[in-house]
């Protein structure tokens, strides 16, 4: 039998509350964060002052890429992509999403939105470090 990681609300109130304090830190735009589980449906986002609101549209479509392509969104940033090949309105090719894996099991996923692809990337991949510590 195996076991895989599993996140709950206190988690990823966790994680998003730490993207948010990192880019509060770091002088750069406000970005809005969040965080899924397996299944790619929210546990929890939070939107800095001064976030735009279209970054939660967003950031959902960045939870939903990552989990359905079981890779973070930036290996398909700036690659030709065309997310309506995919026929599925919630792909997007904008990086800021990343997989959260346990023993190769996708357990959930982190997305940022609000800053420049690489950026949004960088803060989600940095929250997904820190869980391995």
């Amino acid at each position: 039998m195996k076991l895989t990681r599993v996140l709950d609300h206190a988690d990823a109130t966790r994680i998003c509350r730490g993207i948010v304090a990192a880019a509060a830190s770091d002088g750069g735009l406000p970005v809005t964060a969040a965080v899924a589980g397996a299944d790619g449906v929210p546990l929890a986002l939070e939107r800095m002052d001064g976030a735009p609101a279209l970054g939660v549209n967003v950031v959902i479509a960045k939870l939903h890429t990552a989990i359905v392509g079981l890779k973070d969104t930036i290996e398909r940033h700036g690659k030709g992509v065309d997310p309506a090949d995919y026929n599925d309105p919630r792909i997007t090719t904008f990086g800021g999403g990343v997989v959260l894996r346990h023993d190769g099991h996708v357990f959930g996923a982190i997305a940022v939105s609000g800053r420049k692809p690489e950026d949004d990337h960088r803060l989600a991949d940095a929250a997904r470090r820190s869980l391995a510590s």
